[in-house]
């Protein structure tokens, strides 16, 4: 099932040996990983969370599987899948300064479900007192207009 034509077949299998098999989860990814000749960019993120959650990796390694997130969050890139980049690095403690503006940017974005969405996201995490210093940190760097424009939606 890992070698599988769906990326969402593959997803879900690569979940289910990595979490049935506690001992052998760096080898399940690598395998995995040098199995599959292409990857959806959802399957990326899955792959490079499990391998955050995984414990024989090292630290230069994990900064790498956190970039390969961080990375989707990028207005390059579709609102489901930014959606879902957003999602893992919250749920890893790990939104960066580009991700916080990335995030921004998608309180503006035409789409307005992906908007809703990106703008109760930066609500919640700007009642958290770490996101707040961050946000704000980056507010301030930008033009006055912008400035504006955003702490007026938000009141903030």
């Amino acid at each position: 099932m890992l070698n599988d034509q769906s990326y969402l077949t593959r997803e879900s299998a690569l979940f289910l040996l990595w979490q049935g098999n506690p001992m052998d989860r760096p080898n399940i990814l690598r395998n995995a990983k040098e199995s599959w000749n292409t990857m959806s960019p959802s399957l990326e993120m899955a792959w490079n969370a499990l391998a955050l959650n995984s414990s024989d990796f090292k630290n230069n390694e994990k900064y790498d599987f956190l970039q390969g997130i961080s990375k989707f969050t990028s207005p390059e890139y579709s609102p489901q899948t930014r959606t879902a980049a957003f999602d893992y690095l919250i749920n890893l403690d790990a939104m960066g300064t580009q991700n916080y503006r990335d995030l921004i940017d998608a309180c503006f974005h035409h789409s307005w479900r992906f908007y809703k969405n990106s703008r109760d996201i930066f609500e919640a995490l700007y009642k958290k007192d770490e996101s707040r210093v961050l946000i704000d940190r980056i507010l301030s760097t930008m033009p006055d207009d912008e400035q504006k424009r955003i702490r007026d939606l938000f009141k903030v």
